[in-house]
């Protein structure tokens, strides 16, 4: 077959965008994904991290594994 008619076989099955559903798109690192609303659900549910809440409201997260870090963040 010539280039112009595989071309032409190509488009007609195609999927042409009116038939194809809207799909939201989400990056596929987020929590949404995996049954969490936020990371830091994501992270507890896990079980690998230890994770500090500060009283400003940011959150510290360690690998539970890395036995070098220290106890507490110095923020």
């Amino acid at each position: 077959m010539q280039f112009a008619q595989l071309w032409v076989k190509l488009l007609r099955h195609w999927p042409q965008p009116a038939r194809t559903p809207l799909i939201k798109r989400q990056a596929p690192i987020d929590p949404r994904n995996y049954g969490a609303r936020t990371f830091t659900e994501l992270m507890t549910a896990t079980g690998l991290f230890d994770l500090v809440k500060l009283t400003d409201g940011r959150i510290f997260v360690a690998d539970k594994r890395n036995k070098d870090r220290a106890a507490k963040p110095s923020a």
